[in-house]
């Protein structure tokens, strides 16, 4: 959830989507972050997310190496995002799996970009979107 009064997110309680793009870098996070090893994570400049609200989904976009380590150790935080509530797409947009795109209910054009750069995404959507329209919470 977020913590209100230190304005925080944390990352365990949500999905949450870090993008790698080096193991090594993934190795040495492991080796150096940590409360095995007296450094825990922490959460600074270089760590930020986007918080899809709606979806109940983190996605990092920076800080994703070490961030993706915290996400082995409990209450770690992210103190720089952004939260967006995409609820309104709920009634006009829908997520096709045979072509991992996200379409517009009455037009069937798709959104860009195209297609999602992975299907979990859109299943969480649609759950999400189906969640939303039955109004479970």
């Amino acid at each position: 959830m977020i913590d209100n009064e230190t304005n925080t997110l944390n990352i365990n309680l949500f999905p949450t989507v870090t993008t790698l793009w080096s193991q090594k870098k993934l190795l040495d996070n492991f080796y150096t972050i940590g409360e095995l090893i007296n450094n825990t994570f922490q959460p600074d400049d270089d760590k930020r997310a986007e918080f899809f609200k709606s979806l109940n989904l983190i996605i990092i976009y920076n800080g994703n190496h070490s961030s993706n380590v915290a996400l082995y150790e409990n209450n770690n935080h992210i103190e720089n995002f952004n939260t967006y509530d995409i609820s309104h797409w709920f009634q006009e947009i829908y997520y096709d799996p045979k072509t991992n795109t996200l379409n517009h209910l009455t037009c069937g054009k798709t959104l860009k970009p195209n297609p999602l750069f992975h299907e979990n995404l859109g299943y969480i959507y649609e759950i999400s979107r189906l969640l939303f329209q039955n109004q479970i919470s």
